[in-house]
């Protein structure tokens, strides 16, 4: 329990709140950053609370945490549905791409195979946290959204 705690608190919450603020950087949907924090703690408590649950399957706590986040999309943003969907999946996408990356990178370069242990695992993970708001910052700055604006 201690060491999904610490994974909570010091992974999932940058984790997702990088998530939400890459989702509305797509659309270029402009909110403060406490709600985008807001959001942050509740998809990553939704997705804990999942993961701490030993019945359900591997992988369906990103899959809930996705549907949950084309709702916020939704709700928030005021695009329509579908779009919600296509912005959410491209949004864990772009994660799952950062996360291989950076993990092949260190594992390669520190010699280090990153497992669910604790500090070494919430430190692997936060490069692609990092990567995520690096992204959002230059589709804020330099790439105005047209395609999901309308």
């Amino acid at each position: 329990m201690g060491t999904a705690f610490i994974n909570y608190v010091f992974q999932g919450i940058p984790e997702m709140a990088a998530l939400i603020f890459t989702a509305f950087s797509l659309v270029g949907h402009r909110t403060t950053r406490w709600k985008v924090l807001w959001f942050g703690v509740f998809l990553a408590s939704l997705t804990w609370l999942l993961r701490l649950c030993a019945v359900i399957p591997f992988g369906l706590h990103t899959l809930v945490a996705a549907f949950t986040l084309a709702i916020i999309i939704y709700r928030e943003v005021k695009i329509s549905l579908g779009k919600s969907f296509f912005i959410s999946f491209f949004t864990f996408f772009l994660l799952m791409i950062l996360e291989t990356g950076f993990h092949y990178i260190m594992e390669n370069i520190l010699g280090i195979t990153f497992s669910n242990q604790g500090w070494t695992w919430v430190m692997a993970g936060w490069p692609q946290v990092l990567g995520l708001l690096a992204l959002s910052i230059i589709l804020r700055k330099y790439i105005p959204p047209r395609l999901f604006n309308s």
